[in-house]
């Protein structure tokens, strides 16, 4: 059963999680055995009352059982979609993901990485990954869903404003004074070397970047648009960036701007992403897309409720 799958790797450790699992599963309790065969069989009592294990699973289908229903669905339709054509860059993203994650904690938390897992209910690192890497999967079909509603106009109009070919940049920065950013702005416009200008005003933050069109997004607006119309060796004005404070843009080396086929990929991949993140319904359409392409049959009118429901809410269908 899928409930009994999903609780079982979801609610280790969780008395309630063992109580229905051990219901589900039949397990043989010291008392009476409460099988959902036998609903109205006692599972727990106290003075207050009786708790029979057709009432725990009407709870578990209310709170819960919607949710991990469709983790497990979507976590076994996605692995049928794709099998092991993903694994490798999957698990490539997921293990740079979980080092994220990992560094992170320590910093922010002093949390060891063994202490992490456990608390998110992982047991180990690699059942992390693997975790990371459905994540990975199911992301990548819904930025293809996405992708392939994408007109060839909305993609040439892309490449004719937001592609540029790839730059070197330093951002120079100060959150504090524009004063020696304005000066080592005018040394580099006057032909001083960018070490030189690192080595004189060692009190600002500089950047290295490597900027392409397609990563341009996690950078300030303001800044891209200095940075993609810029050739090598040119400095920009001195602005100031709700990112980065006071700052100047240098560019060491810039590349071609590439041809629209060698670009047409990325860009769409850039858009799917730019419209997942305008829209956040996009995904919950994919998914229900999915599951709908793969034969989704309910059998129960509670889950089927939910699920109807579930998908007004969030994808408004």
């Amino acid at each position: 059963m899928v409930v009994l799958n999903w609780l079982k790797e979801n609610y280790k450790g969780m008395l309630v999680g063992a109580i229905i699992v051990g219901l589900i599963a039949g397990i043989a309790w010291p008392k009476n055995e409460a099988r959902l065969q036998d609903g109205k069989a006692v599972a727990v009592e106290t003075r207050v009352g009786k708790y029979t294990a057709e009432m725990l699973y009407e709870e578990l289908k209310e709170k819960n059982g919607l949710t991990a229903l469709l983790t497990q669905l979507d976590r076994d339709i996605i692995n049928d979609k794709y099998g092991t054509s993903l694994d490798e860059e999957a698990r490539e993203s997921a293990t740079s993901e979980a080092e994220s994650y990992f560094n992170q904690y320590k910093l922010y938390y002093n949390m060891d990485e063994n202490t992490f897992l456990s608390q998110n209910g992982f047991k180990d690192r690699e059942d992390f990954i693997q975790n990371l890497m459905i994540n990975y999967k199911l992301n990548h079909y819904v930025n293809e869903y996405i992708g392939n509603g994408i007109s060839e106009d909305e993609l040439k109009s892309y490449y004719d404003s937001d592609v540029f070919g790839e730059k070197t940049i330093t951002i120079i920065s100060s959150s504090t004074s524009d004063t020696d950013v304005k000066k080592a702005q005018k040394e580099l416009k006057n032909g001083t070397s960018l070490d030189k200008v690192k080595s004189k005003y060692t009190g600002l933050v500089y950047n290295d970047v490597t900027m392409t069109y397609d990563v341009a997004s996690s950078y300030p607006e303001d800044v891209v648009k200095i940075v993609k119309n810029m050739k090598a060796k040119q400095v920009s004005d001195v602005i100031n960036d709700s990112t980065y404070g006071n700052l100047t843009v240098y560019v060491s080396s810039s590349k071609d701007k590439p041809s629209y086929e060698e670009a047409k990929d990325n860009i769409r991949k850039s858009l799917a992403q730019n419209k997942q993140t305008e829209d956040q319904t996009l995904y919950y359409k994919a998914m229900i897309a999915l599951r709908n392409d793969y034969g989704i049959k309910f059998y129960d009118a509670s889950y089927e409720k939910y699920y109807s429901n579930f998908n007004k809410q969030y994808a408004g269908q």
